[in-house]
């Protein structure tokens, strides 16, 4: 198994996809901005800044990002035609999907370091109060670990697209509805995600 996700993460340089999930979490943090220049009176502090971005992370980015390059990445060996000279090791394909989803745990940890990277260059550039080194550690640990989470609740969504051929997008759309469920406010759809 530490042969794949070392083989899968070799892969990634080839990706540029994943240069798409760097920027999809620079456009959270963009978002979480231009809410903050809604003159409302809302006191916008570091700590209630960085729950802004939790939630759009959780709402409406994160859960699309991820299943579209998670997607990608399985969906990539049958587009490159590769898939059939790796099927002559023998190894199984769920082992083989096994390591590229490793990968996209591991993923995923990485984008949430670069989302709180840009939460807390935000707000230095905006100059909201409160920041702290334990403040800024925090946020770390809050953004790492929420995307690795929101990457396990939509993991099934991705094994289910990875079944499909070229099922990767359709994981793409069901994971921001799943997103946009809780986006939307309401509450009988959230009721339902949680029985």
């Amino acid at each position: 198994m530490f042969r794949m996700v070392k083989t899968e993460i070799w892969k990634l340089k080839r990706y540029h996809m994943i240069w798409a999930g760097v920027f999809l979490m620079l456009l959270s943090v963009v978002l979480t901005l231009f809410s903050t220049t809604a003159l409302d009176g809302t006191v916008w502090t570091f700590s209630f800044f960085t729950e802004q971005v939790i939630k759009n992370n959780a709402t409406t980015i994160f859960p699309m990002c991820i299943a579209l390059i998670a997607g990608y990445i399985i969906a990539r060996e049958g587009k490159d035609d590769t898939l059939k000279s790796i099927m002559t090791i023998p190894v199984p394909y769920s082992s083989l999907l096994w390591g590229k989803l490793l990968v996209c745990a591991l993923l995923s940890l990485f984008f949430g370091l670069v989302s709180a990277a840009f939460t807390v260059i935000a707000v230095f550039v905006m100059g909201f109060p409160g920041i702290s080194v334990t403040s800024v550690l925090q946020t770390f640990i809050q953004i790492i670990l929420n995307c690795l989470f929101l990457y396990f609740a939509v993991m099934p969504v991705i094994v289910f697209a990875a079944r499909i051929p070229n099922g990767h997008m359709l994981g793409t759309i069901i994971a921001y509805g799943y997103g946009g469920m809780f986006a939307s406010g309401n509450v009988t759809l959230a009721n339902i995600y949680k029985d």
